[in-house]
């Protein structure tokens, strides 16, 4: 009634030989393990603690702001210049402004303006002269023009008028010719 319970014998056997295997198997690894310990020991390869170095918190250097660029406008005619001397002159603006009386983006000239003054300065002295900063560096060297006439910016949505000035300034870097700004005085 059990006998479909009972193992062969082989299988029997096979679990004895299986156990009697396991036996040197679990002795030859303990032997290496406690073998390597004491090797560790004995060649002084015990490895010390030491702290890790923390790191040290620090500020992300600052990029330089990119410098104005510009619009391309006057051809430097003064070739060689030294810095802090500007590569064009009086006569290259006027020049320039009476090609493009309407400089300046959005600002439209209603008639022909007339050049109140051309004058090179420096970009704090400029700053001073329009009532706004420039962007630059203070000792930067810039072309200032003051243009007399009517000018007008496009009137923003729902006014009657367009907002119209007698004055605009146009702000050209003295080294480049290139035109950085043009704003409207008061």
């Amino acid at each position: 009634m059990y006998d479909d319970l009972a193992e062969p014998e082989d299988t029997m056997r096979g679990r004895q030989w299986l156990g009697i295997g396991l036996i040197p198997a679990t002795i030859i690894v303990g032997v290496v393990w406690w073998g390597g310990q004491g090797r560790a020991a004995e060649n002084d390869f015990a490895v010390e603690a030491t702290a890790m170095p923390q790191p040290v918190p620090t500020e992300m250097p600052q990029a330089p702001p990119a410098e104005i660029q510009g619009a391309r406008a006057i051809q430097p005619t003064i070739l060689g210049a030294a810095p802090g001397v500007p590569t064009f002159n009086v006569q290259d603006v006027l020049t320039y402004v009476a090609a493009h009386p309407a400089s300046g983006g959005k600002i439209s000239a209603l008639e022909t303006p007339t050049v109140g003054s051309v004058e090179f300065l420096a970009s704090r002295d400029v700053a001073t002269r329009i009532d706004h900063g420039t962007g630059l560096p203070d000792d930067r060297l810039l072309c200032l023009v003051t243009l007399h006439g009517t000018f007008a910016v496009p009137a923003p949505p729902g006014a009657k008028a367009r907002p119209t000035a007698l004055t605009q300034y146009l702000v050209f870097d003295a080294r480049t010719g290139n035109l950085l700004s043009a704003s409207l005085g008061r």
